[in-house]
């Protein structure tokens, strides 16, 4: 897995990330108090109701009125533990959790993780996977994309969007 530190065990639902992300380091700058460089990290859990999946899985894949050109490209994309009849087109699973989940539940829930700009684009997305494998396991149904915007000092601001079902 592209030479990344083991993970330790998760204690809650944000704690793995910020443990993944804060075990790489950056340049020497940050934080010269400790010692220590450590790579900027941001978690942000989002979740969906009734009728709202499909369009986010079209917002995290760039597709439909999502397109590259206005929103951005996807740097990498995949997914996990789809029913067989979704393995192709993760929106029949999206569809299906819009169509199906009562009226007050979640079709969705989605971590929006800081990716280390040290790292590969390989390194990232070996990064992701592990995470989601960590925090989803083999039951939950879930897709990824990393997105690259400019950030304010004209580098890019790595992120995935890891959007997963509570159904198991």
């Amino acid at each position: 897995a592209v030479g990344l530190p083991p993970l330790p065990p998760a204690q809650s639902a944000t704690r793995p990330a910020l443990v993944v992300l804060s075990s790489f380091r950056a340049e020497p700058e940050s934080d010269t108090r400790l010692g220590v460089a450590m790579a900027s990290y941001h978690i942000q859990i989002n979740t969906g109701g009734k009728g709202e999946a499909v369009e986010h899985g079209m917002y995290i894949d760039r597709e439909g009125r999502f397109t590259e050109e206005k929103y951005g490209e996807v740097a990498a994309r995949g997914q996990a533990n789809m029913p067989e009849w979704a393995r192709e087109d993760t929106s029949a699973f999206w569809k299906a959790s819009d169509e199906y989940e009562r009226a007050n539940g979640n079709t969705y829930r989605e971590y929006e993780l800081a990716l280390p700009r040290e790292l590969s684009r390989a390194e990232q997305v070996a990064l992701v996977q592990r995470f989601a494998e960590q925090e989803l396991g083999t039951t939950r149904a879930y897709q990824w994309a990393i997105h690259t915007p400019t950030a304010q000092d004209g580098r890019e601001q790595p992120h995935v969007h890891l959007m997963f079902s509570d159904r198991q």
